[in-house]
């Protein structure tokens, strides 16, 4: 049938070019030997059938022309309709359960990257994010940018495969040797909790299940990258980004049957919930304790954190205790609480000293950046517990 068409086609196309390029030429010729015939050039007849040979040659030219134009389209036309057919179905479907996109994560064209930066910069309440290492939050840098700048004012909130659980060597047996995955996952959370003490309104949690999704969820969309344990011949490291990554749009105004976006939200809120317990905090330890008199705390980051308008809360405790503005808290320096009866800073001057009010042993201390999020909690009674089985 295709070649059949493309004969028909090449055909019309010759006889377009012999009709334009000789009829006219005929219809001259023509014209000519009749007024050889009669000997006369000058009468008007002779004239008025030359112009209208000509004018008729032309016309069936145009008029062949146009065909051949009006059967090229209906055959695109043709081709259009069959291919939609079988498509019309799928579309409808993808439109009723709020698909609005897809792409290939490791595109060339880096599209997806441009689309999700659009989204986070409309987003105006919570950010979540979760996957198992999310390289991408620190290694593209537009992507990154964006991130950390919703962080200034909003919450985000990331979930990430611990490292040191089974799944975690599970996916790292998949991926090598050209991958370190929990090498991933642990510089990701290094950069993460930098970027909480510099006061990013940052919250870590590490779950524990088999990794299912790759989620980025704004309060209007979900992107969406189905995890597998699939790895095909020929990949080598990484096995994420090479399925599709889904755009689904939040209809909320439709019943919650028809709206995907609501089931991956919850499925984000889930394994919020379940992974409580492996929420990362900064590295603050309690390096000594004696009941009564004062607690140790030493910053055991690899990084200095300025402590302008940072707060420490303890349990029971009406007033949150802040740090002096020009306090700086090294990396590895102590710093020394005081306990007493009185809720006040100690008369002497000394950054490395503060007061606070004697604590119970099931007190707990919440630490607390200058953009209100909680990056620590410290628990007395733990720490004697520990200390004590090290004796």
């Amino acid at each position: 049938m295709k070649k059949l068409n493309e004969l028909i086609k090449t055909t019309a196309r010759w006889l377009d070019f012999i009709i334009k390029a000789f009829l006219p030429v005929a219809a001259v010729l023509i014209v000519t030997l009749k007024a050889l015939e009669i000997r006369s050039f000058d009468d008007e007849k002779v004239v008025l059938d030359l112009v209208l040979m000509i004018v008729a040659a032309l016309a069936i030219s145009e008029g062949l022309s146009r065909f051949v134009t009006l059967e090229y389209i209906k055959q695109k036309i043709d081709a259009l309709h069959n291919y939609g057919i079988p498509n019309q179905k799928l579309l409808e479907i993808a439109h009723r359960y709020g698909i609005v996109g897809l792409s290939p994560r490791f595109s060339d064209d880096g599209m997806w990257v441009e689309d999700i930066i659009s989204e986070i910069k409309k987003c105006r309440t919570t950010l979540d994010l979760c996957g198992i290492a999310l390289p991408s939050i620190s290694n593209i840098h537009k992507l990154k940018d964006a991130i950390l700048k919703h962080a200034e004012d909003h919450d985000v909130r990331i979930l990430l495969l611990k490292p040191n659980c089974t799944e975690a060597e599970r996916r790292a047996n998949i991926e090598q040797p050209k991958r370190g995955t929990v090498a991933d996952i642990v510089d990701t959370i290094a950069f993460l909790k930098q970027k909480i003490a510099q006061n990013r309104r940052i919250r870590i949690h590490t779950y524990t299940l088999p990794p299912m999704l790759g989620l980025y969820v704004t309060e209007f969309v979900a992107y969406v990258e189905p995890y597998h344990f699939g790895k095909p011949e020929g990949i080598d490291g990484c096995i994420g980004g090479y399925v599709p990554l889904l755009k689904i749009k939040n209809n909320s105004d439709k019943d919650v049957y028809d709206n995907s976006y609501a089931f991956f939200k919850q499925h984000f809120q889930y394994l919020w919930n379940d992974s409580r317990g492996g929420r990362e905090n900064l590295d603050i330890t309690i390096d000594d304790i004696v009941n009564d008199s004062y607690m140790v705390l030493r910053n055991g980051n690899p990084f200095d954190i300025m402590m302008r308008d940072w707060t420490l809360v303890a349990q029971n405790e009406p007033i949150a205790y802040s740090f002096k503005p020009n306090f700086v808290w090294k990396t590895q320096q102590q710093f020394k609480i005081l306990f007493s009866e009185q809720s006040s800073r100690p008369k002497k001057d000394d950054e490395d000293i503060w007061a606070i009010k004697y604590l119970p042993s099931s007190a707990v201390l919440t630490l607390i950046n200058a953009k209100g999020t909680t990056v620590a909690q410290l628990s007395p009674q733990k720490e004697v517990s520990v200390q004590l089985e090290k004796q």
